[in-house]
């Protein structure tokens, strides 16, 4: 597929086809929620692994889970930014992004301008790394067109700095904060949600 502008890589998406654009970590290969499993298909990904729902703020996000004070404040200090956070969620798109049976959505804003003018349009969009399950993330535009031929690369792609670098991912449960990928944010391992720093 070519490079987008924004106006057609949407069209593509809405016809169900997969896209990518680039985000402060990683380039980002992105479908809507409900047709997760394509992203699955094209990575060949184990199913037992979730996928990330980006946002462009967090109040676009909040209706796909159960967001308590300590996750709504972790969200306020670190976002846009490069943290994940892993939430209870009902909402019907858990199961496309979270076959493996787990009752939870991984959520996040990038702290890139680029990506969050374009989720302000497309809204909450189901992600995953730019790779093949296994191999090092694709972060240029020639090797995205090797890689996935298939997937409409947004236009401006190349002016967006990435750190190459996960998002650190957290889990938070009643019981307290569960660090499952340690990245650049640095979480304590328990916290007065009123006393981040």
């Amino acid at each position: 597929m070519p490079i987008l502008e924004p106006e057609a890589l949407i069209r593509h998406l809405d016809q169900g086809g997969v896209i990518a654009f680039p985000t402060d970590t990683v380039t980002a290969l992105a479908t809507r929620p409900e047709q997760a499993e394509r992203l699955y298909d094209l990575k060949q990904r184990d199913r037992r692994k979730p996928l990330i729902l980006l946002g462009a703020n967090a109040n676009d996000l909040w209706p796909y889970v159960e967001a308590d004070a300590t996750a709504r404040t972790l969200a306020a200090h670190h976002w846009p930014g490069a943290l994940t956070l892993v939430l209870p969620s009902r909402h019907p798109v858990t199961a496309t992004m979270n076959p493996g049976g787990g009752q939870s959505l991984g959520l996040r804003v990038p702290d890139s301008d680029l990506a969050r003018q374009l989720l302000a349009r497309t809204g909450p969009l189901a992600t995953t790394s730019a790779n093949r399950s296994g191999e090092p993330p694709l972060m240029t535009v020639a090797a995205l067109l090797s890689g996935f031929p298939e997937v409409a690369i947004l236009e401006g792609f190349e002016q967006q700095l990435m750190s190459g670098a996960p998002s650190t991912v957290v889990r938070c449960t009643p019981e307290g904060l569960q660090v499952l990928r340690q990245g650049a944010v640095i979480i304590p391992a328990t916290l007065d949600p009123l006393r981040i720093s």
